[in-house]
């Protein structure tokens, strides 16, 4: 069956077509959708005449991110980023509405929340905030345009645009491709369920997106540093359940050497999910703080297996029946032990 988003409520409409501005925060560590989504919600505000400022607490990776998208973009797509919430104060009116953009916890923004409440952007942040997203386990709004069974934010964001009556066409189209192409690894892990998408992704073509530039752009740029990388991961994997899961890890000495940017998780979840019969693939990094460690688990299309099911009773992580996430803070050794109970509960 054909699933639907359905439009967002009056209210939640209300909210953001009476703000005298419009402060935009995708969540920590921001990804291909939770940028391009944020930069789509820019461009729609912008053609409502709503002014608006996006504000990353992780400007490296925003950056890299947003760099990319920007190249696909325009020369008048000019959407306002800022890092510091201090850059914000005052900019947006008198009535500021916040957005939450592919998230939905108030803590997942880093930061960027306490600053923003400090600075008195923002005064109450249970009023004057709602959320767009399509993950599991939403914090309480004033409102919220949210469904867990959307393959993207980018869904999302077309859905919106439309009930807005603006056009898909152009810069919009663009950014809203790109953010659907990213969190569905190029249409990847759709299921039955998810032709609509393929509709909304074609009616972006027709408005401008370019798919082959689009997949290039998601998947350039890699430097053959992370080739050294990806040998000293494969070579620290493990299975379970017969062979049926691999989890990968990598170490404090690796991430030391090549750090965020060049680690290639996209090449380490193809490679491992290509073996015969492997159905599940868990992928654990170290992160820059001291004991938190980033887990990330994706699915081959025909298991069973609950990815964001897993990452919840993790670490509270979320995600998709096919790809999720999670930080547990603790040690290395610590966030392989609950994983793998929590998969050999479920085996």
């Amino acid at each position: 069956m054909n699933k639907l988003i359905l439009p967002p409520s009056k209210e939640f409409l209300s909210v953001l077509l009476n703000a005298s501005g419009v402060l935009i925060t995708p969540h920590e560590g921001p990804d291909g959708d939770a940028v391009a989504s944020s930069v789509a919600l820019s461009l729609i505000l912008e053609k409502k005449d709503i002014p608006s400022i996006i504000l990353s607490s992780d400007k490296k990776t925003f950056t890299k991110e947003f760099t990319r998208l920007k190249g696909l973009l325009s020369s008048s797509a000019n959407p306002e980023v800022r890092f510091e919430a201090k850059d914000v104060k005052g900019l947006l009116g008198n009535h500021p509405v916040h957005v939450y953009v592919d998230c939905s916890q108030k803590n997942r923004i880093g930061n960027a929340l306490n600053e923003i409440i400090s600075e008195g952007i923002i005064t109450d942040p249970y009023s004057n905030t709602i959320a767009i997203d399509h993950h599991e386990k939403p914090d309480d709004f004033v409102s919220i345009f949210a469904d867990k069974d959307s393959p993207s934010t980018g869904n999302m964001m077309f859905v919106l645009a439309k009930s807005l009556n603006i056009d898909i066409q152009g810069d919009v189209a663009t950014a809203i491709y790109y953010a659907i192409a990213s969190d569905t690894d190029n249409f990847r892990h759709l299921t039955a369920k998810d032709s609509q998408t393929f509709k909304d992704a074609a009616e972006c073509v027709e408005g401008g997106a370019i798919p082959g530039i689009v997949y290039s752009t998601l998947h350039a740029g890699k430097s053959f540093e992370s080739l050294a990388y990806l040998e000293k991961v494969l070579k620290n994997i493990t299975s379970l359940c017969g062979n049926k899961v691999i989890i990968a890890t990598d170490d404090k000495q690796m991430f030391n050497r090549y750090g965020r940017e060049i680690r290639p998780s996209q090449i380490v979840y193809d490679l491992l999910l290509s073996i015969n019969k492997v159905e599940l693939i868990a992928y654990l990094k170290y992160k820059e703080n001291e004991n938190e460690i980033e887990g990330s688990l994706r699915v081959s299309p025909s298991s069973l297996w609950q990815a964001h099911e897993i990452a919840y009773d993790v670490a509270c992580g979320g995600g998709h029946e096919k790809a999720a996430g999670f930080t547990f803070k603790g040690t290395m050794e610590e966030a392989y032990d609950k994983l793998c109970r929590e998969i050999e509960r479920r085996a």
